[in-house]
This record gives structure tokens, C-alpha cells and sequence, in this order.
């Protein structure tokens, strides 16, 4: 036989309800909490990924460029510097090569020419190189 009266066995059965709806509620609540924080949590990680990714971008620009820059800088010079040698060297016979040198792309071919510009003894054989390139 029970020793709560039915007044007393309605008052725990309520609070036993109560504490179930309490508790749901505090697990929504935490669930909620939880995908909040998750959300929050992937909008800032896009967010630092997207700035880092514009980091790391801008940086491999900016040294493209610096190569790039270089590159010309130094093909800029090796024309230079050939047309000068092409009219000490030959006068102006050397400097109607010059159509043909600038038409020398790569630094390697620039710096061949320029080699073979130094032991050259003729115009005729600087031309020859220019025809086969």
C-alpha cells in the first residue's frame, strides 16, 4: 500500500513532468547552442581561409611580377648592351642587325648571341646565326 495520498503522488508526478519538459528544454536549448556555435564557427573559418587564400594569392602575384619585371629588365639590358657592342664592333652594318636581335625572346638566346658577338670576326656570321633563329 502507498504512503502518498493522491494530492501528494499528483505533486511529484507534475514536478517529474516538469523537470522532463525543463530538461528538453535545456537540451534544445544546448542542441541549439551547438549549431549556432557551429555555423559561427564555419562563417569564420571561410572567412580566415578567404583572407588567407587573398594573402597567399597576392603574394604569388607579387613574385610572378618581381620575375616577370626581372626577366624584361634583364632582356631590356642584354639588347642594350648588344647594340652598343653590334656599332663599336661594326658600325652601322652591326646595328642593322638590331630587327633581328630584338626578335630574340628568351635571355638564353640573348646571352648566345652575345657570346658569339664577342668572337665574331664578321657581320656575315652574326647574320647566319640571326637567319637560323
Amino acid at each position: 500500500e502507498s504512503t502518498w495520498n493522491k494530492e501528494e503522488f499528483e505533486r511529484y508526478e507534475y514536478w517529474q513532468i516538469r523537470m522532463q519538459i525543463d530538461k528538453g528544454a535545456i537540451e534544445t536549448s544546448f542542441d541549439e547552442g551547438k549549431i549556432e556555435g557551429k555555423a559561427e564557427g564555419l562563417i569564420e573559418g571561410e572567412r580566415k581561409g578567404l583572407l588567407e587564400g587573398e594573402r597567399k594569392g597576392l603574394l604569388e602575384g607579387e613574385r610572378k611580377g618581381l620575375l616577370e619585371g626581372e626577366r624584361k629588365g634583364l632582356i631590356k639590358g642584354l639588347i642594350e648592351g648588344i647594340e652598343v657592342v653590334l656599332e663599336v664592333k661594326y658600325g652601322d652594318k652591326g646595328t642593322a642587325l638590331m630587327d633581328g636581335v630584338r626578335r630574340l625572346e628568351t635571355v638564353e638566346d640573348l646571352d648566345e648571341f652575345k657570346g658569339l658577338l664577342k668572337k665574331s670576326t664578321s657581320v656575315d656570321e652574326l647574320w647566319g646565326y640571326l637567319k637560323k633563329t
